[in-house]
């Protein structure tokens, strides 16, 4: 615009039709640039849309096919699709073991992700997939009567199994801390104690299986009209409610609270990783809830056989490990966690003299009421 109005100016000394003639010339090249630039801005805008639409359109996936290769999609949630999750090494595991078995025949694993494990089943509708990993005892309750599944062909026998549903880690669910900011608590009714006052990181039940287990928990413990006292008054120990684990964890992790509802196992991701012995579980008087994640597949996968493939790896000794040491859960395979402070976890579960942490039956979750009222529970104390 500046080199348009000053040639302009020059040209204008001269008068006449020639300077009449130069002065629409101009306008008319400053015009055809003006209407160019605007269609230039409207494809950027217009591509920044096509990019950041919304997840419905374009869910989050993490390792593309290879080209020509078979693709196994692959539902999960975030964390253990996360750059330090499980999910990237058992994917590069899963097909280096099936290029050298198989030269000929790619095959590649395609991640969706689903951010926490308790939406699992509403992804699902959205994005056919061949496995779901990441559904706990409650979700897949409300799983098996939404929809049909394919059996996995396993044999009988797996811990926490059916012919469908199959459970690849688990994990006992409680509090955990860091010694020295607190003293723990050894009770849900400690919890209520006035020195946790705005310390508590929890997750929305509605949204998070963790935070549905602790809802449940308490429902089983106390009844529904002593849970929903209970939870009036929790309210003011209460820090954050987050919709995922991860945020809740994060937050706890940044120091913002001082006690996360969290697994029996999250300690050992400081000890081992960051070399940090400050992060403790708190082992309460009475049983605790455990999360038992399941993996199944579909009845519309498209690549069945290879789904059940992965789901057999998932079980192999080797990726229990990585299972184990990523995801920081205990193995299904408990051969996988000898030797390991995974397995001194593993002993310390029970109800006699010798076991420090008792559990309630997983398979079992001892709530009198529905998923409905649980959840209503929740909503009527407004967090």
């Amino acid at each position: 615009m500046v080199w348009i109005t000053t040639s302009t100016n020059a040209i204008a000394d001269s008068g006449g039709s020639v300077n009449q003639s130069v002065k629409s010339g101009l306008r008319a090249r400053a015009l055809f640039a003006a209407l160019l630039l605007i269609v230039i801005l409207a494809a950027l805008v217009f591509g920044a849309r096509l990019t950041k639409g919304p997840v419905a359109e374009a869910p989050s996936t993490s390792g593309l096919g290879k080209p020509g290769a078979r693709v196994v999609r692959v539902l999960a949630y975030s964390s253990f699709l996360s750059t330090w999750g499980p999910g990237p090494t058992l994917k590069r595991m899963f097909e280096h073991e099936r290029e050298v078995a198989k030269p000929g025949e790619r095959v590649s694993i395609e991640y969706l992700q689903a951010e926490d494990a308790g939406l699992l089943l509403a992804k699902l509708k959205v994005f056919p997939s061949d496995l779901v990993i990441g559904f706990d005892q409650f979700t897949r309750t409300q799983a098996e009567s939404d929809r049909g599944w394919t059996p996995h062909g396993m044999s009988s026998g797996l811990k926490f199994s059916d012919e469908t549903f199959f459970a690849f880690d688990w994990a006992p669910i409680g509090f955990v801390f860091r010694a020295g900011e607190i003293d723990p608590p050894k009770s849900l009714d400690d919890l209520l104690s006035p020195r946790f006052k705005g310390l508590i990181a929890l997750q929305d039940p509605r949204s998070s299986s963790p935070g549905y287990q602790f809802l449940a928990w308490v429902v089983a413990e106390k009844g529904e009209t002593g849970a929903r006292e209970y939870l009036q008054k929790l309210k003011p120990n209460v820090q954050s409610v987050s919709g995922s684990w991860s945020q809740s964890y994060g937050l706890f992790t940044r120091g913002l609270a001082k006690l996360v509802l969290s697994y029996a196992t999250s300690p050992l991701y400081h000890r081992y990783t960051e070399k940090d012995e400050r992060y403790r579980f708190a082992p309460f008087a009475t049983a605790h809830p455990a999360q038992v994640e399941y993996a199944v597949i579909p009845d519309d996968c498209k690549e069945c056989e290879l789904a059940k493939e992965f789901a057999r790896f998932l079980i192999s000794p080797p990726a229990q490990q990585v299972l184990m040491n990523k995801n920081w859960m205990l193995p299904i395979n408990a051969l996988a966690a000898e030797g390991t402070a995974f397995g001194e976890i593993i002993e310390a579960i029970g109800d006699g003299p010798a076991h420090s942490l008792k559990i309630r039956d997983p398979i079992k979750p001892d709530v009198a009421v529905g998923r409905d009222v649980v959840l209503k529970l929740w909503e009527d104390v407004k967090f």
